[in-house]
């Protein structure tokens, strides 16, 4: 389901911050970086799916001869969100990767 997004660039400064934020949230414990990638993973997923569909109603708009210009502005806002989605994700898995596994020291 998609809502309705009234003034996106605002949504995008908030997704922007949220990455920022995470960038320098060093030390999280490993179980919330686990957590966190999961779902982010979902987002992903989910964010593929509404991308696809959204092309889908553009192709729907012009074959019936309708402007799709709107469509298309809102395709790049779901692009530029995915793309958030996937360098948050690098960054959770880059972080986990440099933690060591539970129950493991550092020092080892």
């Amino acid at each position: 389901m998609v809502r309705q997004i009234g003034d996106r660039s605002f949504v995008l400064i908030l997704i922007k911050a949220r990455v920022r934020h995470d960038e320098y949230h060093c030390g999280m414990q490993r179980s919330v970086l686990e957590e966190n990638l999961a779902q982010c993973e979902r987002h992903i997923a989910l964010s593929t799916e509404v991308m696809a569909r959204q092309r889908e109603l553009i192709a729907e708009r012009e074959r019936d001869g309708h402007d799709a210009t709107e469509s298309h502005n809102l395709l790049r806002l779901f692009e530029e969100l995915h793309a958030l989605h996937l360098t948050h994700r690098d960054r959770l898995q880059k972080e986990l990767a440099e933690q060591a596994p539970a129950g493991t020291s550092a020092w080892q």
